[in-house]
């Protein structure tokens, strides 16, 4: 699921909004139309993005905040919604006293100066695929070991997707996926995994999953009561605990 629900709660918002600038405009009929799944082909997402991101940097510009982490995007929408006069959504930058709606249209305005500026103008140029990948890191996260990453991939998800992606670049996500089917006896299960059970990338089997976990595919699991219960070609290794045993 990469279905941003943050485009569900602010982008109503812009409903009533008027005399925008052509441009801005143009972004709020794209993100009306738009149905919140942030997948790879989708310029949307991009928009939705830099549009948060300025509404964040309007409404939390109050010294208090400085180098402290901001409130969260639903204590955002309430003050928009519940209390569009509040004092938090004045922009301390300005003589003026802006309420939710000048925030909003402040903010869209921003959105179209970060994508010229990023992208250059035309949905074609706005893909969310091409702005927003995954990397799958070492374990210590070394810079010297970076020849051992894998990426960057073309990602779908955004910040509170089910398939959690919030960054530009994604380097925590979901470290693997499972699903499980309780509608039959016994369950089935089903899941991918990158990188694999051992984490080693000089492991053969370290790749082999990466580009299914990225395409949202997943494998049967096996789920053996025994060990002898996997065929000899499911076996790659056997390992044998001896309790009491000295190395």
């Amino acid at each position: 699921d990469v279905h941003a629900v943050q485009r569900d709660l602010f982008v109503p918002l812009l409903d009533t909004l008027s005399g925008l600038a052509p441009r801005a405009d143009t972004l709020r009929a794209l993100l009306a139309r738009w149905d919140g799944n942030t997948t790879v082909d989708r310029p949307e997402p991009i928009i939705l993005d830099d549009f948060l991101r300025a509404l964040r940097s309007l409404a939390w510009d109050e010294p208090v905040f400085e180098g402290r982490r901001k409130p969260a995007e639903a204590r955002l929408y309430l003050l928009l919604t519940e209390h569009p006069a509040s004092k938090w959504l004045d922009v301390a930058a300005t003589p003026e006293r802006e309420g939710a709606t000048d925030l909003l249209r402040m903010a869209l305005d921003s959105t179209v100066q970060a994508l010229e500026r990023e992208a250059g103008w035309g949905a074609e140029r706005w893909r969310w695929g091409d702005h927003h990948k995954v990397i799958f890191r070492h374990v210590t996260q070394s810079e010297a070991l970076r020849p051992l990453w894998r990426g960057p991939y073309e990602y779908p998800g955004f910040a509170a997707t089910l398939s959690p992606a919030g960054a530009r670049r994604t380097t925590h996500s979901a470290s693997w996926r499972v699903v499980l089917d309780f509608s039959q006896t016994p369950l089935r299960a089903y899941g991918v995994f990158p990188g694999g059970p051992s984490g080693n990338p000089f492991s053969p089997l370290y790749d082999a999953q990466i580009a299914d976990y990225v395409g949202f595919r997943y494998y049967d699991l096996l789920r053996p009561a025994r060990p002898d219960d996997l065929e000899e070609g499911q076996r790659r290794a056997r390992l044998t605990l001896r309790p009491g045993a000295q190395p």
